[in-house]
């Protein structure tokens, strides 16, 4: 019975995703999936945004018109995303309907928007720091510094500052874990059958977009 579960979606997408998601499509599939696609987009934002060299406006006015723009894009993304594993799914003998899988790939989401707290923790104790300037060079090197360690850091400050990134990291990977079991859970497949299915979806799209892009490198004179 749904109701001898009491699963809590928020959090019992953790550690039972399966038992999760039959609750979610069995009684309200597409509640707050727009919400968590939005959320979690914030955290791909700022893992990627960079500060105007020579910052003149406040750190919230420079990165909320990113936000915004990054919500919007990352909800196109995600309806391209169902769309495809939909159509692939159904060719390998998925059973899931549009809104299942809307379903599935939004709450595998969840521990994305967990570390946003997190990003308030980072942001409120190192300030802009937490941000690289300027435009993304070619080969990042830098990067993996800021990773571990923001300029102007103490060894301590730099410990904590890589403990918080290595946490959000982890709830990242963690989120594919949750998806390939939604996504099995939904369409009837096993945790391999569904991990096809989301290597077929990306591909659908990365090989034509390689394709095109190589052709563009080759016919440069």
């Amino acid at each position: 019975m749904i109701s001898a579960l009491r699963v809590y979606p928020w959090f019992s997408i953790w550690l039972r995703p399966r038992a999760t998601v039959r609750q979610i499509i069995q009684t309200q599939p597409l509640a707050w999936t727009l919400v968590i696609v939005a959320l979690a987009s914030i955290n791909t934002t700022l893992s990627n945004f960079r500060l105007s060299v020579g910052l003149r406006s406040s750190l919230i006015a420079e990165v909320a018109p990113h936000l915004l723009v990054g919500a919007l894009f990352a909800i196109l993304i995600f309806y391209l995303q169902v769309y495809l594993l939909q159509m692939v799914g159904s060719r390998l003998g998925g059973k899931a309907s549009f809104e299942e899988i809307q379903a599935a790939v939004a709450w595998s989401r969840g521990p994305v928007v967990w570390a946003l707290p997190l990003w308030a923790a980072k942001i409120a104790i190192f300030g802009p720091q937490v941000f690289p300037q300027g435009a993304m060079p070619r080969i990042n090197i830098s990067g993996i510094g800021m990773f571990f360690r923001p300029l102007g850091s103490s060894p301590n400050e730099a410990i904590l500052f890589g403990a918080l990134n290595v946490l959000i990291g982890v709830m990242g990977i963690w989120g594919l874990v949750i998806l390939l079991n939604c996504l099995a859970e939904v369409q009837g497949f096993s945790i391999w059958k569904a991990f096809q299915n989301l290597l077929l979806a990306a591909l659908v799209v990365t090989i034509p977009v390689g394709l095109f892009l190589l052709a563009n490198l080759t016919i440069r004179p």
